[in-house]
């Protein structure tokens, strides 16, 4: 055999084996992926998906103070209704609720300051704390007191400064442990000294 009929049968031989190469590349990648591979793929896919989230603190004066997982630039505003709002002792004008929320910030709700007042002048920026017989507390009438260990969460949340989210937290307590007197109403989360003397006047056990 001459060398030039050589030459061609080695380049047919060339073209024949890329050929089937490429027919066994094309079939392998047809081929199903394997459960691995799907998982891979299907965590990844939920990965993107997934919209961001940052986590902040939210402290103060709002009624489910901690922390929180939220959508990332999100204003305080926004913010503060994934703790439940603010309460009545909060001090909205020393907050910027138009400031973005970033990754590890802290959104803290200042209480109102206590300040002098005259006798039987109420505060000018929040509700006065009615005393017995007042005709503002429960009921709008004669003082009334509500029994803690008997009152729905409707019937707390007519408490001066008890919210919804603070009159579960009194039920869900005393589902473990009942009240045995009107100043264990301070082992309640989110129900200090200075919230109780506002209490004590209208409630019972």
């Amino acid at each position: 055999m001459d060398p030039w009929e050589k030459k061609k049968w080695l380049v047919v031989l060339a073209l024949v084996f890329v050929c089937v190469g490429g027919s066994i590349w094309q079939e392998r990648k047809a081929l199903p992926e394997g459960p691995e591979t799907q998982a891979v793929v299907q965590q990844e896919k939920a990965t993107k998906e997934k919209p961001p989230r940052i986590t902040i603190y939210i402290s103060g004066a709002v009624q489910e103070p901690g922390l929180y997982q939220v959508p990332p630039g999100i204003r305080f505003q926004e913010a503060l209704a994934e703790a439940g709002g603010v309460t009545e002792e909060a001090d909205l004008t020393r907050v910027n609720l138009a400031r973005k929320c970033k990754d590890g910030c802290q959104i803290n709700v200042p209480f109102l300051k206590k300040k002098a007042q005259k006798a039987g002048t109420a505060p000018s920026n929040r509700e006065a704390v009615p005393s017995a017989g007042a005709g503002n507390g429960p009921g709008q009438g004669a003082a009334r007191r509500i029994n803690l260990n008997q009152a729905g969460v409707e019937e707390l949340t007519e408490l001066p400064g008890i919210g919804p989210a603070l009159a579960r937290r009194i039920v869900e307590y005393r589902k473990t442990q009942p009240f045995r007197k009107a100043e264990d109403l301070q082992q309640v989360s989110g129900i200090g000294p200075a919230k109780f003397q506002k209490l004590r006047e209208w409630v019972e056990v």
